[in-house]
């Protein structure tokens, strides 16, 4: 059976790479296939940086400030300061101590700081920031409320009953829509600084509670203190980490040659490798458009009359095909990465974290391409249906695959061929090797289309 197998494998690979109008599809389909998603994606001629930089925004500072045990305390203030790129060394806003122990608990050179991914402005009008956002100027606007940093503030002394009677008033980020990436890194910024305060301010507030409930005089003790630096700096270290790695400093993961792209480069990746799986089901079509042929012509009934079995015929029309959909995505990876090598202007390949993991992508969704169309073959019976039930069932697989740019609700996209290929691929872009599970599922997809395919044909096929 393995003989026969690769016998008509073969035979059906010459057929197809010798004949010029099927060698053209096959290269023009990849090449062409690339060449519009690079000049849809890629932004070609156009100079930007070679990763996110520079965001416009605006901050709206409204917040009128506090005082909490004898200092003046002005949160807005601080993320004003911290999304201007000032390291605020362990102070929680203008007016605020500096933590004694900051500057032992920051080392190391940051890869980007705050300064350097934002183009930060300040305005007065919330109106007019709104306005520069609509109009495509600004990322996003950040409004901080009036009421901030009293809102922040926890209640201490004897007749605290809670440490925050109300809800701190929360910060407002407006965005643009269409540029979500953008907006939503400003977002993180803003929401670790309010979290990384209000834990601040819990922790100081309850230790105080707890120390005054036990004691009270250490209340007229604390407020004697409040102007006492060594005091004030010990609890500015409560909000030491604003400071720290986490919020001031994004480092950028992975090698600065592989990782270090353009979002236009990103966006070419991903949405490249989704039209290459999507196209790849055509090549399903090849398979089923020469079992028709042959059976037109009489071959196949002359093959089946021999020792081959029907097993063997179409495992060797799996393999033929599983080859033919392993050429056209390598050709369409190999081009997308040149069209990209032009736009970051050097030599690189998009998928170059682990061969060995991209061939274990690449191998399996080839088997399921392929599977695919052992199971057309079962059902298609002449030339004229392949275009329409072939079209349709691609379309089907691409769209609960997110081919076409939005994604359907899981687990209906597991269904999906595209999906785990698009995945698996999207991981490898980002450098994360971890592709076992979607390896495994094109696999099992694979080989129960090829197992579907072969009962229909046993039953269904007449020659």
């Amino acid at each position: 059976m393995a003989a026969a197998a690769i016998l008509i494998a073969r035979k059906d690979l010459y057929l197809r790479f010798s004949n010029r109008a099927s060698l053209l599809f096959l290269l023009a389909l990849p090449l062409g296939l690339s060449l519009i998603i690079t000049l849809v994606f890629g932004n070609l001629g156009e100079d930007g940086p070679a990763s996110l930089r520079d965001i416009p925004l605006a901050i709206a500072n409204l917040d009128e400030g506090t005082t909490q045990q004898g200092q003046a305390i002005n949160f807005g203030d601080g993320l004003l300061q911290l999304l201007g790129g000032a390291d605020l060394a362990g102070g929680a806003g203008a007016g605020a101590a500096a933590c004694t122990f900051a500057a032992a608990a920051v080392s190391g050179e940051p890869a980007l700081t705050l300064n350097e991914l934002f183009a930060m402005q300040e305005v007065q009008d919330v109106a007019a920031g709104r306005n520069m956002v609509d109009s495509g100027e600004l990322a996003a606007l950040v409004v901080i409320p009036a009421d901030f940093s009293a809102g922040l503030s926890p209640q201490i002394g004897l007749g605290a009953d809670t440490l925050y009677p109300q809800a701190p008033a929360p910060i407002e980020v407006y965005s643009d829509g269409a540029r979500a990436l953008e907006s939503q890194l400003v977002s993180a910024v803003v929401t670790s600084y309010s979290e990384r305060l209000l834990a601040g301010n819990i922790a100081l507030g309850s230790a105080i509670n707890a120390l005054i409930a036990q004691e009270p005089l250490s209340a007229l003790r604390l407020a004697a203190a409040g102007e006492d630096e060594a005091i004030a700096g010990a609890l500015a270290c409560g909000f030491a980490d604003l400071a720290g790695g986490a919020v001031t400093r994004l480092q950028q993961a992975g090698p600065a040659d592989e990782h270090d792209l353009r979002q236009s480069t990103r966006v070419l990746a991903f949405v490249g490798m989704a039209q290459a799986t999507f196209f790849a089901l055509f090549a399903a079509q090849f398979g089923v458009l020469g079992v028709i042929e042959e059976r037109q012509a009489g071959t196949l009934q002359r093959i089946l009359t021999t020792a081959t079995t029907r097993s063997a015929f179409l495992a060797g029309k799996l393999l033929g095909t599983w080859v033919t959909a392993l050429f056209q995505l390598l050709l369409l990876l190999v081009a997308l990465s040149l069209f990209a090598s032009l736009i970051e202007g050097r030599l690189f390949f998009l998928w170059s974290a682990s061969l060995p993991a991209l061939f274990a992508i690449l191998l399996p969704l080839s088997l399921a391409v392929a599977g695919l169309g052992v199971v057309l073959v079962a059902f298609v019976q002449r030339s004229e249906q392949i275009g329409a039930i072939g079209a349709l069932v691609n379309i089907v697989l691409a769209m609960l695959g997110g081919a076409y740019g939005f994604t359907v609700p899981e687990p209906w996209s597991w269904l999906s061929l595209v999906h785990w290929g698009v995945d698996g691929m999207a991981r490898l872009g980002n450098g994360d090797t971890d592709v076992g599970l979607n390896a495994l599922v094109l696999s099992l997809q694979g080989l129960a289309l090829f197992g579907i395919g072969l009962w229909f044909f046993r039953r269904r096929v007449e020659v």
